[in-house]
């Protein structure tokens, strides 16, 4: 799978096949445009953390990502890390 268009660099500039994937099950081995446009192009990315920021506070209710989301993501980044630097899996 590869995902164009998502760092600052080239997300202005992508305009189409965001998706791509790598077919080896087909008889001829390609890339293939999975049809699928993310989210921040739609305007529905960054903005929506705000948004939900507000609604949280505004209606009294529980955010939809939990500070134990962000410990877990941040266990998955830095296992990420050293995972590159020791060229081995890493456990999360």
């Amino acid at each position: 799978m590869l995902v164009a268009g998502i760092d600052l660099a080239s997300r202005d500039i992508t305009a189409s096949a965001f998706v791509r994937r790598y077919r080896v099950d087909q008889p001829e081995r390609q890339w293939e445009i999975v049809p699928l446009t993310p989210r921040f192009k739609i305007g529905e990315f960054h903005q929506q953390n705000a948004i939900a920021f507000v609604d949280c506070l505004e209606r009294g209710i529980a955010p939809p990502i939990t500070v134990d989301d962000g410990v877990r993501a941040v266990r998955m980044i830095m296992a990420a890390y050293r995972a590159a630097a020791s060229g081995q899996r890493e456990a999360i």
